[in-house]
């Protein structure tokens, strides 16, 4: 999905029916401070004061002429159809009927939203065929699947355990339709209940609650927080291919920080990646990959090595030889679904034909309802990074790793999620032969990670040591460094600026048999990263603080944290305390 899609889908969830402008700059939201309310109606909503402020500094909302945003304000299922079709030009049918038979009393007196109610019904659940239900305000679990819907993520595979655990009081309340939704959203950080074991599925939600909901979404998507590429965004098709290969420097970037996916492909560029998709060393100023055998080899003996756009058939060749494909027993029935199969080049046939039969690469469909190859098509750059991945070696360091960011970091892996909402965020980086090392030890990352966000590095880092800084130190408890649990949960509440002076210490971590050894100045951080879901204890019920930690585990605790609680006192968290307090005094 691109960003200008994503971008487009916040604008009108949050905006509605009011005008709306939308900013591609980029804002950083983790260090959000409480401002001045953004909008003259805000009083009662501050707990989404931050979220709010932030979305409108980005220009991605706007108030009225008044100065106000409506946060009590709710939202139909027919404005969220309109929306829809405004915001994604969606063809309309101004004269298409209702499909929707039950729905004929309100028809009649709403009739302008029939169009728009058909052309956007893909995006809706309908609970039967008959009824639309329009004018019913859109619930908790409704808007849930509709963002995780627009944002084009896949929830054929979710594990629904964790939100199933977390919203154990009404997880089989929520319609099952929502739940693989729900599941992925409560994953990604999206939501995250009350804090209470409950998700409140039927829920109407305000625009406020809206505001904090999408601001999550930003985080992951990076539209927010930052990414990377601002023109890449997890839910791209090419977005872990993209991810994997930059991380690998196997392709790179612009100099103003884009990738520019769209973008096409030049032949003069082909010499090059297989160069690098082979592991050349290419130190050295003399290389030159169109006199290195080893990669004109992969090249067609007609290819030319200029500025004009790569090919389809051109790049079918390439991947044909790096891959060392087959050439299929029936060349000609493997490429005979394709109407244009005599345009394609006599002599790349047998390369094209092995790149079909492989499924590496498929045709499209003609204006006319075609099925061709597209042989002289152009090639873009997301198009060849997602081809590339499949052109790696099956071994060695520069080994094909199934479309993972990281060679290590698999999304089977319980730390998936943490390292790569950091790494999106631009927070985390792996190592340049394409690792993470997730057991390895933080030690004095740490240290460096504050130094950076403070911006105390000196250019000559020969006799410098965050360490030892006093700035730096700060942030550690009893200003002196220290790399054990409790130290940097301590740091990390601190980075935050959360306020812990409202959690029940005492409460919280009477439930952890090794509560003793926790160090009184950092009992209020690990109490309140308990209250909001961030921090949890191992099976024993041990919090182990003094245990160092791993770049996994600090990776899982920092994204919990920025999902958890945004620095805005936001209703969950809200909603958290008030429950442990009420819990408390029982």
């Amino acid at each position: 999905m691109k960003i200008s899609k994503l971008k487009k889908v916040i604008s009108f969830l949050i905006t509605l029916s009011i005008i709306t402008s939308i900013s591609l700059g980029i804002v950083n939201t983790s260090n959000a401070a409480t401002p001045d309310l953004a909008f003259g109606d805000l009083d009662g909503y501050e707990w989404a004061a931050d979220v709010i402020a932030v979305l409108k500094d980005a220009g991605i909302i706007e108030g009225n002429n008044s100065n106000c945003f409506y946060p009590g304000a709710t939202l139909t299922r027919a404005q969220l159809a309109f929306g829809f079709c405004d915001t994604f030009k969606l063809q309309i049918d101004s004269n298409a009927q209702s499909s929707f038979p039950e729905d004929s009393e309100w028809n009649s007196e709403n009739e302008w939203a029939i169009p728009y109610i058909e052309a956007a019904k893909q995006y809706f659940y309908c609970q039967n065929n008959n009824t639309f239900n329009p004018g019913a305000n859109v619930t908790r679990e409704q808007i849930v699947f509709s963002i995780v819907k627009i944002l084009g993520l896949d929830t054929s595979n979710v594990d629904t355990f964790k939100a199933e655990e977390k919203y154990s009081k009404d997880w089989v309340s929520i319609n099952d339709t929502y739940k693989p939704a729900v599941a992925l959203a409560t994953t990604l950080g999206f939501v995250s209940g009350d804090g209470n074991g409950r998700f409140n599925p039927t829920n109407e939600l305000n625009r406020a609650e809206l505001a904090v909901l999408l601001y999550r979404a930003l985080n992951f998507g990076g539209g927010i927080g930052g990414s990377k590429f601002p023109d890449v965004k997890p839910g791209d098709w090419y977005y872990t291919e993209v991810m994997n290969l930059v991380n690998r420097g196997i392709i790179k970037g612009y100099e103003d920080g884009t990738f520019k996916p769209e973008n096409k492909v030049e032949n003069n560029n082909l010499p090059w990646w297989i160069a690098k998709i082979l592991n050349k060393d290419m130190s050295g100023e003399n290389y030159n990959p169109m006199t290195d055998t080893d990669v004109t080899s992969k090249l067609p003996d007609d290819f030319v090595n200029d500025d004009s756009d790569l090919t389809r058939e051109t790049t079918a060749f390439a991947i044909a030889k790096l891959c060392n494909l087959d050439t299929p027993d029936d060349v000609q029935s493997v490429l005979a679904s394709f109407t244009d199969n005599d345009a394609i080049d006599a002599d790349y046939y047998d390369e094209v034909a092995a790149v079909v039969n492989a499924s590496y690469m498929k045709g499209c469909f003609d204006k006319s309802g075609n099925k061709i190859f597209n042989p002289s098509g152009s090639v873009t750059r997301a198009e060849l990074a997602v081809l590339t991945e499949k052109a790696l070696p099956t071994t060695g360091s520069n080994a094909n790793i199934s479309g993972q960011v990281f060679s290590d970091v698999a999304s089977t892996d319980w730390y998936y999620d943490g390292v790569m909402t950091l790494y999106n965020s631009g927070i985390v980086k792996g190592y340049e032969d394409g690792t993470f090392r997730p057991d390895v030890k933080l030690k004095e990352s740490l240290a460096w990670l504050i130094a950076r966000q403070l911006d105390v590095i000196p250019d000559d880092t020969t006799n410098y040591d965050p360490t030892e800084d006093d700035k730096v130190l700060v942030y550690f408890p009893n200003k002196k460094f220290a790399d054990s649990r409790e130290a940097v949960i301590y740091a990390i509440v601190k980075i935050f600026d959360i306020d812990t002076s409202d959690v029940n210490v005492d409460r919280i971590l009477a439930g952890f048999t090794d509560e003793g050894d926790i160090t009184d100045v950092c009992k209020p951080a690990l109490a309140y990263l308990v209250s909001i879901d961030a921090l949890h204890g191992n099976k024993d019920g041990e919090m182990n603080p003094q245990d160092s930690v791993t770049r996994a585990e600090f990776a899982t605790i920092y994204a919990n944290t920025l999902n958890g609680i945004d620095t805005s006192k936001m209703k969950d968290y809200e909603d958290t305390i008030e429950s442990v307090k009420q819990e408390g005094d029982e």
